[in-house]
């Protein structure tokens, strides 16, 4: 069973190993949330990666959760108590493909801003072949 109960000490021990690692090498425990506010520390095979196992629906593992029991309650609500795992499940996907689609345009964004004076200089060299001559 993989237990997965993060209070606040085992958080803050997960995000300061977080920083502490290296550009490429993505920590184990914590590695996808603490990493992603940060493009530049994930390579392009590891985002792909990262896409192909959220998009993938792999064999289900047994996971212990700690949430707020309000939450629980809610969930109850809207998804019933057979459905809870399937939420849960949709939720957490839908999380971190929008966190995943922020870091491929952060990553695309800065590629463009990187070339915008060569591109920008190739447009104003073509725009004056372009212009009536005098």
């Amino acid at each position: 069973m993989v237990r997965i109960a993060l209070g606040l000490s085992s958080f803050l021990r997960a995000r300061n190993r977080c920083r502490s690692a290296r550009p490429g090498n993505i920590p184990t425990y914590g590695s996808i949330f603490c990493s992603m506010t940060d493009a530049s520390k994930l390579s392009s095979t590891t985002l792909e990666r990262l896409q192909r196992r959220v998009q993938t629906k792999d064999r289900k593992i047994k996971t212990s959760l700690s949430i707020s029991a309000g939450l629980i309650e809610a969930t109850d609500i809207v998804a019933g108590k057979s459905r809870r795992s399937a939420l849960v499940e949709r939720a957490l996907r839908r999380y971190l493909r929008a966190k995943l689609a922020r870091l491929r345009d952060q990553r695309d964004l800065k590629a463009i801003n990187a070339r915008a004076a060569v591109t920008n200089r190739e447009a104003r060299r073509l725009l004056d072949l372009q212009s009536w001559p005098e």
